[in-house]
């Protein structure tokens, strides 16, 4: 008798795991595909929200908290150009993350004055982040201010035209990957630095078909992946009325550009 119960116990932990699993299927699937998605402007975002940057500076492009007693009047927001007028550089971006204030201004008695009277100041991460971490959030900061200098002028236009068509609102910025997307394959919109983007993309006739059509014709041909693409909620939008071939091209170039730069495997 006690050994019927005994296995009956143990089916019933294991159809309970089993089902409780199946329950979940579909977000395990989508957290596996957001880590295999990682990148360095990705997971910065991730060490911002966490260490409270987000909190007072604002999410992406927006503007930051009301701080008395400065002269903006706010904590100052990362886009939009604002760094040019509180950075020398990227090496400022690690002092103030690292220290809270760069040595160049502390060394400026009103400077450093205004920081100590300010409703909130930058505080210190030193001894809260890793070198990992600061190398990751560093690289979310300069794609959010847009400091990283592109030397191609065509992937810089690109780039360009990907602010103006809000393209980052969809593929995460600087296509680090996006928002949930139910129905979905993966469960998120695909950025362009990941492997998602490699099964999406075979090619750069492929990256400019999807710019024009909002599609490409080998997945409308594959059942598999025609199921997902039918039934995802945030669907890719075609272009090609409203954009030429030459910015088509400068769009392949920015993202080309950013696969070389911050895809880990490089």
């Amino acid at each position: 008798m006690k050994g019927k119960i005994g296995t009956g116990l143990a089916i019933f932990l294991i159809a309970a795991l089993i089902g409780g699993v199946g329950f979940w299927w579909r977000d395990l699937f989508t957290l596996y595909w957001t880590w295999k998605e990682s990148n360095p402007i990705y997971r910065g975002r991730q060490i911002a929200i966490r260490l409270g940057c987000i909190s007072c500076h604002g999410p992406g492009n927006m503007k930051g908290i009301r701080n008395p007693k400065t002269d903006g009047g706010t904590v100052p927001e990362w886009g939009g150009g604002t760094h040019m007028m509180y950075l020398k550089g990227k090496e400022e971006i690690r002092e103030y993350i690292l220290d809270g204030f760069p040595e160049r201004k502390k060394e400026n008695p009103q400077l450093f004055a205004k920081f100590n009277q300010a409703g909130f100041q930058m505080p210190a991460y030193r001894d809260l982040i890793q070198d990992d971490e600061l190398t990751d959030l560093l690289a979310y900061v300069e794609a959010v201010t847009a400091m990283e200098s592109i030397p191609d002028r065509d992937a810089q236009a690109g780039r360009n035209l990907a602010l103006k068509w809000n393209c980052f609102q969809c593929h995460g910025m600087d296509g680090s990957g996006g928002p949930l997307n139910p129905g979905s394959f993966s469960g998120f919109v695909p950025g362009w630095l990941g492997p998602a983007y490699e099964d999406l993309v075979r090619s750069e006739d492929e990256l400019r078909e999807w710019i024009r059509t909002g599609t490409v014709n080998r997945l409308e041909k594959n059942f598999a992946s025609q199921f997902f693409l039918s039934r995802q909620k945030i669907k890719m939008a075609g272009y090609e009325t409203d954009m030429t071939e030459k910015k088509i091209d400068q769009i392949v170039a920015y993202i080309n550009w950013l696969r070389k730069t911050y895809s880990d495997k490089n």
